[in-house]
């Protein structure tokens, strides 16, 4: 994997906000639909995709009792949606 770029670390951010608000119960499905259009649209879904990957992966090697199940799910879906 390259160095990710900036743009794409701040896309991937937007997404992880989206997970997390989804753990309160607030609807992600149409946030998400129009943030991986987005990302379809540019350069940057490769980049993109690597660090949802690694988000998801750090945060469930940190995660022993399955809190962020959820996040990690929309993280993951984002990423193979890329």
């Amino acid at each position: 994997m390259s160095s990710l770029s900036p743009a794409a670390l701040a896309i991937a951010n937007r997404v992880e906000a989206v997970a997390a608000d989804a753990m309160d119960g607030v609807p992600y499905e149409a946030a998400i639909d129009t943030l991986v259009r987005e990302v379809q649209a540019g350069t940057l879904a490769g980049d993109v995709r690597d660090a949802l990957l690694l988000m998801a992966g750090w945060i469930e090697e940190s995660d022993d009792r399955g809190r962020f199940a959820v996040k990690v799910a929309i993280l993951r879906d984002a990423a193979a949606r890329l």
